[in-house]
């Protein structure tokens, strides 16, 4: 952690730098509590994200949209784009409710944070696959809802990287939430009341705010992104709110407030997430009994909550009134943090590290589909692009799906249960094989390939006594630059006594040098080729 300008600690410099502008003010004094009502849905975890879908996430976005309509006093924020575009698709979602979504995205209430296709994870998750989930997301949202979003929302990874911020401002964020930070780091922030500051991605970047394009303006939830106790009305134990017990619910909500305000810049502004893991299944029921909390505190706010005002919110409308508030003022935000917030550290000698190391096979194979994609997109763009073929962009969607899915902060973590990763896999596993039989087609659409056939894509032919046998190897380098590698090819067989293989380059003819590995029939070897592509 560090800060522009100066070498010390990021908790010493706030506390010598920003005492003036923190300290000395009266907390809660016509503060406005802007109260983010939102549903934290993991795509896998304990359950597949299809089994997640159908058993709760298709009521939470139809009942959510349903009371939005009712009230225009009420928001939501959704996050994660692959149940929105399951829901979307889904032959039960009717036009109407489409349409109602398209109003409510129109008019505000419904806010469309990330937009990523799920959460990613900030640790083990590539930048590749990163920017691809998110670009599926917001251009599913664009062409569909008509929306693009504007804010972060990275609540439940383990930790979190620098990498997001210089990847979110550079796609034109405009604020970013986070929560999952080291204990300590979290406890020394707090301590200054700086949970709000300016996260530098770049840390080479100038020092002048306004000629880096790598900050974003960033909100750390200083308690859990739950919603306060007692404002849960989901929870097992939650009482429904009556007259007889509003006082006490408003109480608890009120004093939950009066905790966070010394951890943020004195903006008259506080933010206050009201939700959970696969909140408001039943919208209905939490809407009508937050409301009615809502609107005890707002008509006793002068006699017992400090002149605060109390209203459901969205990120977005919370940024905008903070920085409207600095503005306002003068204030300028001048801390600035240029670092990991990595390892995740919860409490002392609970650090969450393991997952940097597990399901070495599941990581493995999303950065292998990595290449696979990749070299899928080139051929795609060069064979079928002026065609058009649905088909075999279907193919092609299909990769980017379950490689995005996999990104998620449960998924290429290794976190979720054994079934989840086993549904995962197959997932990536049939992507992978759509995703060759395209570069295969796309292949011989192009002309390099007419010759393959279904076992050469196993390996290449195995010659038989005195009948030479001639095959196709296509190498596709699917980097941007000129390479050099060593390439391995086995053979659909074991070795034959007495092969011998001969390599010559397609357009040139030259000969290229050979090394047959695995020469032992007896022992059932399959032989390996090895020859240098240039």
């Amino acid at each position: 952690m560090g800060v522009v300008g100066g070498g010390l600690c990021v908790a010493t410099v706030l506390v010598l730098g920003l005492a003036c502008v923190l300290v000395g003010r009266v907390a809660g004094e016509g503060e406005t509590v802007h109260i983010i009502c939102h549903s934290h849905d993991d795509v896998g975890y304990v359950k597949t994200y299809e089994q997640y879908y159908e058993d709760q996430v298709r009521f939470i976005i139809s009942s959510v949209s349903d009371e939005l309509a009712k009230d225009p006093e009420l928001r939501f924020i959704q996050v994660e784009t692959a149940y929105f575009q399951m829901w979307w698709e889904d032959e039960r979602t009717t036009q109407a409710q489409r349409e109602t979504i398209k109003a409510l995205a129109a008019s505000g209430q419904l806010e469309f944070v990330s937009g990523g296709i799920v959460m990613n994870d900030e640790a083990v998750a590539h930048y590749e696959p990163v920017i691809q989930q998110m670009t599926e997301g917001h251009l599913f949202l664009l062409n569909t809802v008509g929306v693009v979003p504007a804010f972060g929302w990275q609540i439940d990874p383990f930790g979190a990287s620098s990498v997001t911020p210089l990847l979110w401002a550079a796609s034109g964020f405009n604020g970013h939430v986070i929560r999952r930070i080291n204990w300590e780091e979290s406890f020394a922030l707090k301590a200054a009341g700086s949970e709000e500051f300016l996260w530098r991605g770049d840390a080479c970047a100038p020092a002048s705010p306004a000629s880096n394009v790598s900050d974003i303006y960033t909100h750390i939830l200083g308690l859990t992104y739950s919603a306060p106790h007692g404002f849960n009305f989901e929870h097992p134990d939650a009482k429904p709110a009556t007259p007889e017990n509003l006082p006490l619910l408003a109480d608890e909500f009120f004093a939950n407030v009066l905790v966070r305000l010394p951890w943020y810049v004195d903006s008259g502004h506080v933010m206050v997430p009201a939700g959970g893991d696969f909140a408001y299944t039943n919208a209905s029921l939490m809407f009508r009994n937050q409301s009615a909390v809502v609107a005890y505190l707002n008509e006793h706010s002068a006699a017992k909550y400090r002149n605060m005002t109390f209203r459901f919110s969205t990120v977005g409308e919370y940024f905008a009134a903070v920085h409207a508030s600095l503005a306002a003022s003068g204030t300028r935000v001048n801390q600035f943090v240029d670092k990991d917030f990595l390892p995740y550290i919860e409490l002392p000698e609970t650090d969450w590290t393991g997952f940097f190391t597990s399901r070495p096979s599941l990581k493995a194979f999303s950065r292998a589909q990595d290449a696979n994609l990749r070299v899928a997109e080139m051929l795609y763009l060069h064979a079928f692009r002026a065609a058009g073929s649905a088909a075999q962009f279907a193919r092609l969607a299909s990769g980017r799906w379950a490689q995005s899915i996999l990104q998620h902060h449960d998924a290429i973590t290794g976190t979720s249960k054994l079934q989840v990763v086993a549904d995962y896999k197959k997932h990536l596993a049939e992507a992978t094989a759509a995703g060759n039989a395209l570069a295969f087609d796309a292949l011989a659409h192009l002309g390099l390939a007419a010759n393959v056939s279904t076992s050469a894509r196993k390996g290449l032919a195995r010659p038989r006594a005195g009948s030479p046998v001639t095959s196709a190897v296509v190498v596709c380098n699917s980097l941007g630059w000129a390479r050099s590698d060593m390439v391995a090819v086995d053979f659909d067989g074991v070795y034959v006594d007495g092969m011998s293989v001969e390599v010559s380059h397609a357009r040139s003819g030259a000969q290229v040098a050979v090394q047959l590995d695995g020469e032992c029939e007896a022992t059932g070897t399959r032989p390996t080729l090895w020859f240098q592509a240039v």
